[in-house]
């Protein structure tokens, strides 16, 4: 089946999604791109600026802006499973997402899960047997700490190898840093008995495209865009 990701252009944003995930198991998930503005707290922008910016993107993908939940991110290899009491940590305030985490995961349904990123590689993880997601910041030190490993595995725990697929969303690539992020995660997987054809990547550099998209490594000072799922009721 056709997982590929399409561009979605939907009330003046764009965003990357798999058409194919949402209409056959009800999963959403989106990479979105400087159409929305800036979408991360932490970067210096004013906070009622970045939370128009998200109520934006919310509304064009039907999802309840105080549900979002997010995380503060270390660039570490740590990730939480999202509880109800989660809920919509991080939605409109930085002090309160979850703490130290650079992976979430869920089984509820209704549960939206957003990460940002500028350079840093994007995963998300989809469950499709009995529908579970973890949203990853994959940056070159939660590369190297093999965080996709760590969060596979915990999905292994609960679901067969074959019933997993990738998403791989913008980054940096190997043109543009002496890391190939991509390639190195592509493995771990692919390691831990992920089929091939289970990896589905947005094939877009960030730096090469920072006309669309935020680029820590060109702009330095720059917004985030957000890499996002939600298993839908």
């Amino acid at each position: 089946m056709d997982y590929s990701l399409k561009l979605i252009k939907n009330q003046g944003i764009s965003y990357l999604t798999s058409p194919k995930l949402n209409k056959n198991h009800k999963i959403f998930i989106a990479f979105t791109n400087k159409d929305t503005g800036n979408l991360g707290l932490h970067v210096g922008d004013l906070s009622t600026s970045v939370i128009k910016n998200r109520q934006k993107l919310c509304e064009a993908t039907k999802i309840d802006l105080n549900d979002l939940t997010c995380a503060k991110q270390t660039h570490s290899d740590n990730f939480t499973v999202v509880k109800k009491s989660d809920v919509g940590r991080g939605s409109i305030s930085y002090d309160v997402a979850i703490d130290n985490c650079d992976c979430l995961i869920t089984k509820e349904a209704g549960v939206p899960l957003a990460l940002f990123f500028a350079d840093c590689l994007p995963l998300i993880l989809v469950a499709l047997d009995s529908r579970e997601i973890a949203v990853i910041h994959a940056g070159r030190k939660g590369v190297k700490r093999e965080i996709a490993t760590k969060v596979l595995k915990k999905l292994l725990q609960s679901h067969p190898t074959e019933s997993i697929r990738a998403f791989i969303g913008p980054h940096v690539g190997d043109c543009c840093y002496e890391v190939d992020l991509e390639q190195t995660v592509r493995r771990q997987l692919i390691g831990l008995g992920i089929p091939k054809s289970n990896v589905v990547s947005a094939g877009i550099c960030t730096s090469c495209q920072n006309k669309h998209y935020f680029s820590y490594r060109v702009d330095n000072k720059c917004g985030r865009q957000a890499a996002l799922a939600i298993i839908k009721k």
